[in-house]
Order: C-alpha cells, then sequence, then structure tokens
C-alpha cells in the first residue's frame, strides 16, 4: 500500500514521491474496533514500552501495558473513538476500552498529543515494536521485569531516572519462583479505588 504526496521542489516545479507504508490491522474481541492504519514504513520498528506504572497496571489489571506510538498527525486520524468508553488516569492520559468486550484499546496522551495503541489488540507486532521497560520501581518488586530479561534495552525506574542495567538492585529483589511469606497480604484494586479486596496466602 502506499500514498503519494506532492513536494515542491522548486517554485514552478514539483515531483511526485512515492511514501511507502505498511498497513497495521487492529481489533478489540468483539471487533466493534476494528481498523486498518497504514503507517510510514519508515517509523517502524514503532516506539513502544512495558510499562509498570500504577496507573498503567491498575486500570488494565495487567502486570504491565505495552502500548505503540501511532506515528500519523492525530488532527486527521480518524479512529472513532466516540464509539468507545473512556477514562482519565490523570490530567494528560484519557485511556479508550470497548464498551461491548471491555478490551483496553486506545490511549491518549494530552502532553505530546500523540494516540498509542494497546499492543496486544494488533493483528502481529513481530519486528514492529521497539520495546522499553519504563517505571519499574512503581511495582515494589519489579513485578513482570522479573519474567522478561533480555526484553528491551531501556529500564527506567520512574519519570525522570537515569536507564539502568538489567542487573539493577530492584530487578534482583525478588524472584517469581519465591513462596510468599505467612503473614503476606496482597491488596488488590482497580485503579479508581471502587473495586478493593485483600487476598492472603494459604
Amino acid at each position: 500500500m502506499s500514498v503519494w504526496l506532492s513536494v515542491l521542489e522548486k517554485p514552478r516545479n514539483s515531483r511526485i514521491f512515492k511514501m511507502e507504508t505498511t498497513p497495521i490491522k487492529i481489533h478489540c474481541h468483539c471487533k466493534r474496533l476494528h481498523l486498518v492504519l497504514s503507517m510510514p514504513s519508515s517509523s517502524f520498528p514503532l516506539s513502544s514500552a512495558f510499562c509498570y506504572c500504577s496507573s498503567c497496571r491498575h486500570s488494565t489489571g495487567q502486570l504491565a501495558a505495552s502500548f505503540a506510538v501511532i506515528p500519523l498527525d492525530p488532527a486527521t486520524l480518524d479512529i472513532g473513538a466516540h464509539h468507545l468508553s473512556h477514562y482519565e488516569t490523570s490530567n494528560h492520559r484519557v485511556r479508550y476500552f470497548c464498551p461491548q468486550c471491555g478490551a483496553n484499546v486506545l490511549d491518549f496522551d494530552k502532553s505530546d498529543g500523540m494516540w498509542r495503541v494497546c499492543t496486544g489488540i494488533m493483528d502481529e507486532t513481530e519486528g514492529l515494536l521497539k520495546r522499553d521497560q519504563i517505571w519499574i520501581a512503581d511495582t515494589l518488586d519489579g513485578g513482570l521485569a522479573l519474567w522478561l530479561e533480555g526484553t528491551g534495552t531501556r529500564y527506567l525506574i520512574g519519570p525522570g531516572s537515569e536507564v539502568v542495567h538489567k542487573d539493577h538492585e530492584i530487578l534482583k529483589a525478588t524472584s517469581p519462583d519465591s513462596p510468599l511469606p505467612l503473614e503476606a497480604r496482597l491488596t488488590c484494586r482497580c485503579h479508581c479505588g471502587d473495586v478493593e479486596f485483600a487476598i492472603t496466602p494459604p
């Protein structure tokens, strides 16, 4: 698939340049949201991350959220967000969900004005994403990073932090196979706090 762009080269001359694009198919489980986005081939791999921040974990219910930046002009990008439910996790981040199947599908960041797509609803991702791991400190124990050794080259502990190596102390703090102490009490809650409960080990 290609898009033709007219670029003015000289005041009285113009040339036609062919910009190669790659179509990306995305859809939620029930396919209420079903799109084909034609992105510039030169933009791949897309900027993407496993985000461990408290907002991402508590609003998706997962150990980490995975988004990829959509490198298209938000002003001309029609993704039909009016058909979706939305929830603001902060004053700059709006998350979109399918009201039918409940899938977390899109994210809009007011700070940079860009849309992000949840990578789990992309039909394919191999070779298309550049993975980083960010905001690991919010997990307190390394979270999903313990299972993803070697995934991504950037490990950011928190906002404004330096990039750390994969043997950073927070990534060695525990092990996925470590048993919970008998006095452990796991508190579980959604982002808004409307649902909250605790789990104690047997």
